[in-house]
């Protein structure tokens, strides 16, 4: 008889990210996994104007992709007129079963910041979060949605993503209704760049965990903006948003 080498070994699992942050009574978490399974009410993608949705092939299933623009034009019924940068569209998820329904955010090609770019991109992070409020959700999903084919610099698409965080909880936020908020990437050095860079800006030094068991990591750190940890201002002015593209330049010659 030959020898059987398929025993019963115990598998090595792989650690996963996360970090978690309590601010402004809402839970914030950054984690490594997919998006097609982790749960949530509204899932955030990209399109373009003409609603090409190649961006969907953060997905790489045909299958899911074909699903959820069949329902972006049932959504949009008749409607074929280009979208405006920064506007969105809300629909069924298709294939997907994890989220009730999806934010497909119109994101600008980036043209050097001299259109309007980032003002577009964080308006739109933050109309999706009240418009998820309005529409009773208590679980939104994001995850990198700037970068890639849109060419928007991964640092300046952090900046718009942890700004409208921001502008939303600080000024936006009418109810309690939004609980979780959760950052979700595959690739745990992606992910790792927008969490560093969150802790950055908010003046914070605590380390993530990784974790076998993601579902029983604790609070890694939880801060207030009251206790001189509010540092995310100097991402945006908030009376008017990113009022310029000077603003950006600024501030990488300082990281240099």
């Amino acid at each position: 008889m030959g020898i059987c080498c398929c025993k019963n070994e115990p598998q090595v699992q792989e650690k996963i990210h996360q970090t978690n942050i309590t601010y402004k009574d809402v839970f914030i978490t950054f984690k490594q996994g997919s998006i097609k399974k982790e749960e949530a009410d509204v899932l955030v993608i990209s399109t373009d104007s003409f609603i090409s949705n190649k961006s969907t092939s953060i997905f790489n299933e045909d299958m899911i992709i074909q699903s959820i623009n069949q329902e972006i034009k049932s959504s949009r019924g008749r409607n074929e007129e280009p979208l405006q940068t920064g506007e969105i569209i809300f629909s069924s998820p298709g294939l997907l079963k994890n989220v009730k329904e999806l934010a497909h955010l119109a994101v600008p090609i980036w043209r050097g910041g001299n259109y309007n770019e980032i003002e577009k991109i964080v308006n739109g992070y933050v109309n999706i979060l009240k418009q998820c409020e309005e529409k009773g959700y208590s679980i939104v999903m994001f995850t990198d949605i700037t970068s890639g084919r849109f060419g928007i610099p991964k640092q300046l698409g952090a900046e718009c993503f942890i700004s409208a965080l921001k502008i939303y909880l600080e000024k936006e936020k009418k109810t309690n209704q939004i609980t979780t908020i959760k950052f979700i990437h595959q690739l745990k050095s992606n992910l790792i760049f927008f969490e560093e860079f969150f802790q950055k800006e908010a003046g914070t030094k605590e380390k993530s965990q990784d974790s076998e068991y993601s579902d029983h990591l604790k609070i890694a750190y939880a801060y207030s903006p009251d206790n001189n940890n509010s540092k995310l201002e100097t991402v945006v002015e908030m009376n008017g948003l990113i009022n310029n593209k000077n603003n950006h330049n600024e501030k990488d010659e300082k990281k240099e």
